[in-house]
C-alpha cells in the first residue's frame, strides 16, 4: 500500500486544521494570525511543484490547504510542524528571513479564494463552527 492510501487520525486532523486555517486566511470575516500565514507561504514556496499540481506529489494532500496544517510535516523533509509565534520570530531572525506583504502572498497561495468569499456570512460561520467543533472533539478524544 502506498503512502497515498494510508489515512491516519493525524492525517484527518491535518486535513481539518489545514482547511480551517485556509478558510480563515481567505475569509474577510475571520483573521488568521500572521505567523501562521507566513509559515504557510514559506511552505508553499518550498513546494512549488505540489502547489502547482494542486496536491502533494508524495502524499496526495490537497494544496494549498496542506500548507496551513500546523502539525503537517513535508514528506521530503523540507519543513516540519509549524512553530509558535515566539519560536517563529526567533527562526526568522536566526535565518534572516523576511516575508514581505504577507497578506498578499497568502492570498496568492490560496489560489481559489474567490469561491469562499461568495458564501453568505452565516454559511461561512456555520462551516467554521462545524470544523472547530470537530477539532475540539478530536482533541478531547486524544487527551482522554
Amino acid at each position: 500500500m502506498s503512502n497515498k492510501n494510508k489515512v491516519t487520525s493525524k492525517d484527518v486532523r491535518n486535513f481539518i486544521e489545514g482547511n480551517m486555517n485556509y478558510l480563515k486566511n481567505i475569509s474577510s470575516f475571520v483573521r488568521l494570525a500572521s505567523y501562521i500565514k507566513e509559515q504557510a507561504v514559506c511552505r508553499a514556496v518550498s513546494c512549488l511543484e505540489c502547489l502547482n499540481a494542486g496536491s502533494c506529489t508524495e502524499c496526495g494532500c490537497a494544496t494549498p490547504q496542506m500548507f496551513y496544517a500546523p502539525k503537517k510535516e513535508d514528506s521530503k523533509g523540507r519543513w516540519g510542524e509549524m512553530l509558535n509565534k515566539e519560536d517563529w520570530e526567533k527562526y526568522k531572525e536566526e535565518h534572516q528571513l523576511e516575508v514581505p506583504n504577507i497578506d498578499l502572498a497568502a492570498i496568492e497561495v490560496s489560489n481559489d479564494y474567490k469561491d469562499i468569499d461568495m458564501l453568505p456570512p452565516w454559511e461561512l460561520r456555520e462551516l467554521l463552527k462545524e470544523i472547530t467543533e470537530h477539532i475540539e472533539t478530536n482533541n478531547d478524544e486524544a487527551e482522554g
